[in-house]
């Protein structure tokens, strides 16, 4: 009997929603793996669950290839450069901190001091302090 696992994830954030997607999809093929499937059995069973869904067979296969090199962890591996967002919390207190000193202060001067982009910039403002 062949066991067949599903896994269905639901996010609100659609980046989120990806990022969970393309964990399950690590998931299951770490668990096949672990069943003794071969890389392209592990490939069959993604493409007969989510059909156009599915990864790829090179995505599938280069996960594939890290299991059976002794990764065991199906989070996404630490990798160096700058981070997705720089809107965080430092940074919002940076901004704010700069515009009590002076309420007058220009995009440019913010992006100058804190090596932020204006969208940063922008989103901080408007989103995160309502101003």
């Amino acid at each position: 009997m062949k066991t067949q696992l599903v896994i269905v994830l639901s996010s609100e954030n659609q980046f989120d929603k990806k990022i969970e997607i393309s964990r399950g999809f690590r998931w299951i093929n770490s668990h096949n793996f672990r069943r003794g499937l071969s890389q392209q059995e592990c490939v069959d069973e993604l493409s007969y669950l989510y059909c156009d869904k599915a990864p790829s067979k090179t995505t599938a296969y280069r996960w594939y290839s890290k299991f059976n090199r002794s990764r065991s962890s199906v989070a996404d591996e630490f990798r160096e450069g700058r981070p997705k967002s720089v809107v965080v919390p430092q940074n919002i207190d940076a901004v704010r901190e700069l515009i009590m000193q002076d309420r007058h202060v220009a995009y440019y001067e913010i992006e100058a001091s804190l090596h932020i982009s204006s969208t940063s910039i922008h989103s901080i403002l408007h989103e995160h302090l309502q101003l």
